[in-house]
């Protein structure tokens, strides 16, 4: 028998996949490397030395990313973020009983203070300015996984043709008690 493989997708949603991904290493290594405590400075070059060495990217996703993330924290160079943790794997138990056991599982970007508050962050890259919406699965399970009522999602245009005022935006979300457990019921339901 022949079997066949089907290849979602074109080339032109990889290349923005890639350059997503890339962008999204970057900041990581870029709040990991100060939450170690090693100062801002270091952590730009933390997040190029990676860059130089990423076998996956290549020289049009490098030529794309790196005027953008230099202007990203230029942009941001006096952001009052606390961060606490990056890269946040979880697992909560979300129903049991006798016969099912329900776990929600995720992974946050970034657990961060602003202003004396616990916030999540969400980074999305993007090439186009569309807003997504917070009554999200992704956004209401975080704050249901953290207890968190506050969630933050980090656009970044990845167009070089936008000023970095236009570039990067955030988006501050509140989750009320009664839109999580809303979002709970219904997630069992599910």
């Amino acid at each position: 028998q022949h079997s066949q493989v089907e290849h979602y997708g074109t080339v032109r949603m990889k290349d923005a996949f890639a350059r997503g991904t890339g962008f999204h290493d970057l900041l990581y290594l870029y709040y990991k490397s100060i939450i170690k405590g090693l100062g801002k400075e270091k952590a730009i070059k933390n997040a190029f030395r990676y860059m130089r060495y990423q076998k996956g990217m290549n020289t049009v996703h490098i030529q794309t990313i790196l005027p953008k993330i230099l202007q990203y924290f230029a942009y941001y160079q006096f952001e009052t973020w606390i961060p606490l943790q990056a890269e946040i794997g979880f697992s909560k138990l979300l129903y049991e009983d006798d016969n099912h056991q329900f776990i929600y599982q995720g992974k946050i970007d970034l657990l961060m203070e602003v202003q004396k508050v616990n916030a999540f962050v969400d980074h999305k890259t993007q090439a186009w300015a569309k807003s997504l919406v917070q009554e999200s699965n992704q956004f209401i399970g975080y704050s249901w996984a953290t207890g968190w009522k506050m969630g933050i999602i980090n656009y970044i245009n990845l167009s070089p043709s936008l000023a970095p005022k236009d570039a990067f935006r955030r988006q501050i979300m509140n989750f009320t008690p009664q839109l999580i457990e809303e979002w709970k019921q219904g997630a069992i339901e599910t």
